[in-house]
């Protein structure tokens, strides 16, 4: 018997097969271990023993994260004084000598490849005072809380300053799709508003609302503020979640670095490479300031304050 069939029926399958058919290609894969690109990041702060990661780019089917370099020698120069490495873990070389604020660091690696250098120096901490929280919308479905803080800025000192609000979570939290109470014990980065800052606002607008949350950009300039202090204000806001159990608990933290130039280019490449969200879009590159290898040398020094919402009035 003969069988007839609409033509819709095929019209998606028969589409779907030309597309991938035509997009055939053969794309030929390098995969010589000579062609590896060695690759050092440092990111030393104040207060922290000293290391860098250093490694070689590896084949993208390798199933190993670490790929160390055969025959490298690191020394780390402090302030003029050369410490060299006294352990190794999985890549991350480490060296006798704690990270202080004002340090000029210089990183030396001598591979059979070639030599590698690099330096940096180790920013001061933001000194912060008249730290105060208020509750601005207690017992509404919002969290809304407005955190001030005066930031006393180094004179003839040219600043980059990173900053950031995280919430920390933790309790029991109603999970509705798999019906179970899920324990929760996370640290997220949250999302704030720069108010009634007029010298620093030009680069820190409002970019979009989206599910209850402000987006802002968070990096910016002394320019305007060199050697002055500065009181910054901070919109804080959440949506409340319902499927929160009493007494679940957030604790927020309010973090400003002091960045190098070439630590707020890392944050920007990272930042972009990790915003992009689209799967056709290439990566964009790490901007390195090493000679010799791709990566980022680069300090940074941060100070920070945490607060209870429970505990506002």
């Amino acid at each position: 018997m003969r069988h007839k069939f609409p033509i819709s029926n095929f019209q998606f399958p028969v589409l779907l097969l030309l597309f991938f058919a035509s997009c055939e290609k053969v794309i030929p894969i390098d995969d010589d271990p000579s062609a590896a690109k060695l690759v050092l990041n440092g990111l030393p702060v104040p207060d922290s023993r000293a290391f860098v990661y250093f490694a070689h780019t590896g084949f993208f089917l390798d199933p190993s994260t670490d790929h160390p370099v055969a025959g490298a020698s690191l020394t780390l120069t402090a302030n003029g004084i050369p410490y060299t490495s006294d352990s190794v873990s999985r890549c991350r070389y480490f060296f006798p000598y704690t990270v202080a604020e004002g340090d000029t660091l210089g990183i030396h690696v001598s591979t059979p490849q070639g030599d590698i250098y690099g330096q940096t120096y180790v920013p001061y901490r933001p000194r912060l005072t008249d730290i105060a929280v208020a509750n601005r919308a207690p017992g509404t479905a919002l969290r809304y809380y407005r955190a001030l803080f005066t930031l006393h800025d180094l004179p003839d000192y040219r600043e980059y300053y990173n900053l950031t609000v995280s919430v920390r979570d933790s309790g029991l939290r109603r999970n509705d799709w798999q019906r179970t109470i899920d324990t929760i014990d996370t640290v997220r980065t949250t999302y704030f508003l720069l108010a009634e800052n007029p010298e620093i606002t030009g680069s820190n607008s409002l970019v979009i609302p989206m599910m209850g949350y402000l987006y802002t950009r968070n990096l910016f300039l002394d320019s305007a503020i060199n050697g002055q202090p500065c009181r910054i204000a901070l919109d804080i806001l959440n949506i409340v979640d319902t499927n929160e159990i009493p007494p679940f608990k957030h604790e927020y933290t309010v973090t400003l670095q002091s960045l190098t130039p070439a630590r707020l280019r890392y944050l920007i490449d990272v930042s972009r490479q990790t915003s992009s969200g689209n799967f056709f879009t290439e990566q964009s590159q790490v901007r390195s300031n090493l000679d010799g290898a791709l990566g980022v040398f680069a300090g940074a020094a941060s100070s920070s304050f945490s607060f209870n919402p429970d505990t506002l009035r």
